[in-house]
């Protein structure tokens, strides 16, 4: 009996901790941002923004964890929930993700073999992060947990 009272609790303990954690954020900026805005404060992070389509999708490089970053921030109906990062650097991929996980735990998944590397914190509505490496390809992944789910929600009632 004490021991099926330990792992309540235990559990208890562990899924409060996992849902007051706060959602992730790619750079501080917040999902749902318009388009719009999403640009200028970009620029004002030291980033040249390429093509800005304010509907879609915006794409921009710049200086970002020690290198230089090719990023994509998705949008849908005017309002950011994606940020795809193709980073150029040195770090490799093990210390990025050990960075991320100070932040925000250890990955819920993983693999890492000589040919690809992957990390997936999967924090279900508070949003995503995913770290993959083949080759000298590090691309980096931020979704949010609400407006993707409504994106997808659209798609599927379409088909």
């Amino acid at each position: 009996m004490k021991r099926i009272s330990f792992l309540v609790i235990f559990f208890m303990a562990c899924s409060a901790a996992l849902f007051s954690q706060q959602p992730i954020k790619f750079l501080d900026i917040d999902w749902g941002t318009s388009g719009e805005k999403l640009v200028s404060i970009m620029q004002e992070k030291g980033f040249s923004v390429f093509y800005a389509d304010g509907e879609k999708s915006i794409d921009c490089k710049g200086p970002l964890a020690g290198g230089i970053g090719d990023i994509t921030l998705d949008l849908y109906k005017n309002q950011f929930y994606e940020a795809m990062i193709i980073l150029d650097t040195y770090i490799p991929v093990k210390e990025i993700a050990s960075i991320l996980a100070d932040k925000y735990g250890p990955p819920t998944s993983s693999y890492d073999d000589y040919m690809l590397s992957l990390y997936v914190w999967d924090f279900l509505e508070k949003g995503k992060l995913s770290i993959s490496k083949s080759s000298n390809l590090l691309i980096l992944e931020y979704v949010d947990g609400g407006i993707s789910v409504q994106k997808k929600r659209d798609e599927l009632s379409g088909l």
